[in-house]
C-alpha cells in the first residue's frame, strides 16, 4: 500500500527544490521566444544591454541551480547546456539568431553568479567567526588577532554595543599599534562624519553622535605629549569621565596613572609584526 502522505512530503522538497530554477528557465526560454527588441539606436550600447541581461540572467539561474542541486559544477554545467539549447531555439525564432557566442556570455554570467555567492558567503563568515572571537574575548579573556586595518575598525564596530553605555576606554599600545585606527572604526560604526584624527596636539576633540539614543557623544583623547599632571587636570577630564551619554576614548592612558578610572575598560594592542596586531580585552 502507497504512502501518499510521504510522497507527497518528496514531492513537496522536490518542488522547493528545484522550482525556482525551472521557473526562471521558463522565463529564459519565453524571453528569448519573442522577438529581439533593440534598447539604443546606438549599436555599441544596444550590445552592452543585451549582454549584460544575459550576464544577470545567467548568474540568477546558477544559483538557483546550486540551491537546487548541491553542487555549483553541475549548477554551471546545467546552466551551459540550457544556454546552447536556448540558443538552438532561437534560430527558429523570427528575428532572432541563435549565437553560440552568447552562450559563452551566459556561461560566464553562471560563473560570475558563483563567485557573487561565494564571496557574499565567505563575507558572512569572516563577520560570524569575528563575533565569536569577539564573545570569546570578551567572556573569557581571549586575545583577537587584527590582519589589517579594516580588521581593525571592523574590531571596533563588533565591541561598540559593549561600550554603548558610555564610560571610558582606555587604549594601551606603541606608536603605530592601531588605537587611532580602532577610534575611527568606532566612529564609523556611531555614523560620525567628521574626519578622526590622533589629537596629540589639540589633546582631546569631541564628536556628536548623529540620532544617538544610548550615545550622544564620543570624546577622543591623546595624551602622549602631556608630561604632567597639572597638564591632565587642565583638560577636565574629571567631568568628561562622568558626563552620561558620552565614550571617552584615551589613548597613552597610562600619562593618568592613578587618575584613570577604576571602572575604565582597557584594550591592550600588541604589534606582532608590520601587518598583525593583537588585541587583549580586559574589565569588559
Amino acid at each position: 500500500m502507497y504512502n501518499w502522505g510521504m510522497w507527497n512530503e518528496k514531492l513537496k522538497r522536490a518542488v522547493n527544490r528545484f522550482g525556482p530554477a525551472l521557473l526562471w528557465m521558463t522565463l529564459i526560454f519565453i524571453g528569448s521566444s519573442l522577438p529581439s527588441a533593440r534598447v539604443s539606436d546606438d549599436q555599441l550600447v544596444d550590445l552592452i544591454a543585451h549582454k549584460s541581461v544575459h550576464l544577470l540572467e545567467y548568474s540568477i539561474l546558477a544559483i538557483l541551480l546550486r540551491r537546487a542541486t548541491g553542487s555549483w559544477l553541475s549548477a554551471i554545467l546545467i546552466a551551459g547546456v540550457f544556454s546552447f539549447s536556448d540558443e538552438y531555439h532561437q534560430t527558429f525564432v523570427p528575428g532572432r539568431n541563435g549565437r553560440w557566442q552568447d552562450s559563452m556570455v551566459d556561461i560566464f554570467g553562471a560563473i560570475l553568479g558563483w563567485f557573487c555567492l561565494t564571496i557574499k558567503a565567505k563575507v558572512k563568515y569572516d563577520v560570524e567567526s569575528t563575533d565569536k572571537k569577539v564573545q570569546a574575548a570578551v567572556c573569557d579573556g581571549q586575545a583577537i588577532t587584527c590582519n589589517s586595518v579594516a580588521e581593525t575598525k571592523s574590531l571596533a564596530r563588533l565591541l561598540l554595543p559593549y561600550l554603548e553605555n558610555g564610560g571610558v576606554l582606555a587604549l594601551y599600545g606603541d606608536l603605530g599599534a592601531g588605537k587611532t585606527t580602532f577610534v575611527q572604526g568606532l566612529a564609523k560604526a556611531l555614523r560620525i562624519n567628521q574626519r578622526v584624527n590622533s589629537p596629540s596636539f589639540v589633546l582631546m576633540r569631541e564628536f556628536t553622535v548623529p540620532n544617538g539614543k544610548k550615545l550622544k557623544k564620543l570624546v577622543h583623547v591623546d595624551l602622549y605629549r602631556l608630561t604632567n599632571v597639572i597638564e591632565i587636570e587642565s583638560l577636565g577630564l574629571e567631568e568628561k569621565f562622568n558626563e552620561p551619554k558620552t565614550l571617552t576614548v584615551i589613548e597613552w592612558p597610562e600619562r593618568l596613572g592613578d587618575n584613570l578610572p577604576k571602572a575604565a575598560r582597557k584594550i591592550e594592542i600588541t604589534i606582532t609584526d608590520e601587518n598583525h596586531r593583537l588585541f587583549k580585552l580586559r574589565d569588559f
